[in-house]
């Protein structure tokens, strides 16, 4: 399995020690080179410093559609890595 850039290795390394487990990592379908998908939705104290997160990474939230669950996430704009979690609001 791929790893997470150096930006985003303390969030990935925070998720894991909140007791998340990486469920897979798409490759290819997207501008991203790879993203990471977690088995739950982002702690509260993660998800506070994710929204104050620099430049190149950047938090962001996505509503539920039709063919798509909501999640939350960060993605590194340099690196083209992202974290991708459920979430249940959307």
């Amino acid at each position: 399995m791929p790893t997470p850039c150096r930006h985003l290795a303390s969030f990935y390394a925070a998720a894991l020690s909140h007791g998340l487990a990486v469920t897979g990592a798409s490759q290819g379908w997207s501008i991203a080179k790879c993203v990471f998908h977690f088995d739950g939705r982002l702690p509260r104290g993660l998800r506070a410093a994710a929204r104050h997160a620099s430049p190149p990474v950047s938090y962001y939230a996505v509503a539920k559609a039709p063919h798509t669950p909501a999640e939350t996430g960060l993605y590194c704009t340099e690196c083209g890595i992202g974290l991708s979690f459920p979430d249940s609001h959307g």
